[in-house]
């Protein structure tokens, strides 16, 4: 029965799709038929341009199309893959999207604070995205770049007395497991530990081991940011959960600072976040926060200060048993005409890290506000 909902879908698609060409060239007296369909083989893509141009409610549109074409083995949807194998869209991040003049403008802009700082210790930590691990799952036509390869490539060219925290071989040793949210280009917080793992083994913390924390299952159905881009509204829904420390919060206040809102809680986790449409912002209370300060009961612990993209939002929480202070700081949502320096002060901290994933790390968006 699924079967022949899905073929009476594609025919009703291509059927609406066609109404619209012939409807077009009718209102426009025969004028630009060739721009509707200027031949069978990029129809496809102009009519799905036509309908996200056209319609108020494209979404759907978006949506009714993927699903055609998923039928008819169509795999890419606007530079998304869905690995049907393993119900999973990712984000593919290929060699038209790299640009090294950006990468190597934050390269000099770690290069840079790491130089004015010298006394602060630095630490770098540039994560793959799903299109790194999950790289042999794509197809060669994507050209997905290589994410390992680029990653050890940035952390030469990053002064020697930054410390690289690589966490490749983590969150590839743990590739089977829930590492990355199936619909959203973000890692899970059973990845961000992976990471943290790596990270406290390099510091010569005391590793946290899972069997210290509680997981909390929410169970509230998450469709990431890929899942709506795509159209691709098939896969499993994603799940947000939370490792708390079986041994009660470390937490003591959560300050949120953005553009258009500032909060105080007693939690990095939100509930309430679960019920807007916006979920990942369950971690911190939002989730395009330029700054985050976390305090926690822990007196003669020191300070971090996280640089980074909100691949730190779930990734901090971790640190709370370690750290008195955490302030992240995602210069990507800094204003126009607003400096690292306009919100905190590095030399309150004690050490910095500055955690990207890698795609972030390479578009370079912020990084320019971190050294004055």
């Amino acid at each position: 029965m699924k079967r022949v909902m899905d073929y009476i879908s594609i025919a009703l698609f291509f059927a609406l799709v066609s109404i619209l060409g012939i409807g077009s060239l009718v209102l426009r007296g025969g004028e630009g038929a060739a721009e509707v369909f200027s031949d069978l083989d990029d129809a496809q893509e102009q009519a799905e341009t036509y309908v996200e141009e056209s319609f108020l409610m494209h979404d759907n549109w978006t949506s009714l199309y993927s699903k055609a074409a998923l039928v008819l083995g169509q795999r890419m949807f606007s530079g998304i893959y869905y690995d049907s194998d393993e119900d999973r869209l990712i984000d593919v991040f290929t060699e038209s999207d790299y640009s090294e003049d950006k990468s190597q403008s934050s390269v000099n802009a770690v290069n840079r604070f790491d130089e004015e700082h010298s006394e602060l210790p630095c630490y770098v930590m540039l994560v793959p995205t799903a299109s790194g691990i999950y790289s042999s799952s794509l197809p060669d036509s994507v050209d997905a770049l290589d994410e390992r390869q680029l990653i050890d490539d940035l952390y030469y060219d990053i002064n020697a007395e930054v410390t690289p925290i690589d966490v490749w071989s983590a969150l590839y040793s743990a590739r089977d497991s829930y590492i990355y949210f199936r619909s959203d280009s973000r890692w899970t917080q059973q990845g961000a530990y992976e990471a943290y793992c790596t990270f406290a083994s390099k510091l010569g913390l005391a590793t946290y081991t899972v069997s210290n924390y509680d997981v909390d299952y929410t169970h509230v159905d998450f469709y990431g940011g890929l899942s709506e881009a795509s159209g691709v509204k098939t896969t499993q829904a994603d799940s947000i959960n939370a490792y708390r420390s079986k041994y009660g919060s470390y937490i003591k206040s959560t300050e949120i600072l953005s553009d258009t809102q500032s909060f105080v809680k007693t939690s990095v986790y939100s509930s309430s976040a679960l019920r807007t449409s916006d979920k990942y912002s369950y971690f911190l209370g939002d989730s395009d926060y330029k700054c985050a300060q976390i305090e926690t009961t822990n007196e003669d612990s020191p300070s971090l200060l996280i640089i980074g993209s909100d691949y730190a939002s779930c990734f901090a929480p971790l640190l709370s048993p370690h750290y008195l202070n955490i302030t992240i700081v995602n210069p990507a949502e800094l204003e126009d005409d607003e400096y690292l320096s306009d919100i905190i002060s590095p030399d309150d901290y004690d050490a910095v890290l500055f955690l990207f994933d890698i795609e972030s790390f390479c578009e370079g968006t912020g990084m320019d506000k971190i050294n004055y």
